[in-house]
């Protein structure tokens, strides 16, 4: 199974974060554990590696190598290219409906892919839930 997976997830697996009583970074720990025991392929874009530069101010190289290196060595991450077509789609949904242009984009990836995007942010909740389904981590655990 393919899922697409939004930055906070992968921020959740290294920091120390929780929503509550809920402790995401152990959710999102045992998400990408399956994943890496060949229950899921993990689908990202360019800019979700981008977003996790800017939040974690690592450089490109450092992404791959700290945050996403286990996924990648296991051969479940695979960096999804988008089209121009679908570049407007989303420059269009996040100009019209005001949420961040990485969201739309992750949203038509995912539709476009057949797939779902497993994340916690809200504007996919939302705004984008009549274009991808939306799931958390341990929905699929």
């Amino acid at each position: 199974m393919n899922v697409f997976v939004d930055t906070n997830i992968f921020l959740d697996s290294c920091r120390d974060r929780s929503s509550g009583f809920n402790p995401t970074n152990e959710f999102a720990f045992q998400f990408f554990k399956q994943a890496i025991e060949c229950k899921f392929y993990v689908l990202i874009c360019k800019e979700i590696v981008f977003e996790l530069m800017n939040a974690t101010k690592l450089t490109e190289k450092d992404v791959f190598k700290i945050i996403l290196n286990e996924i990648n060595q296991a051969n479940k991450l695979i960096l999804i290219e988008h089209s121009k077509i679908q570049l407007n789609e989303a420059i269009s949904l996040a100009k019209t409906r005001k949420i961040p242009l990485t969201d739309c984009l992750l949203a038509v990836l995912a539709r476009d892919n057949n797939t779902f995007v497993v994340t916690r942010d809200n504007h996919f909740l939302e705004e984008l839930v009549e274009i991808v389904e939306v799931k958390t981590p341990e929905e699929l655990l």
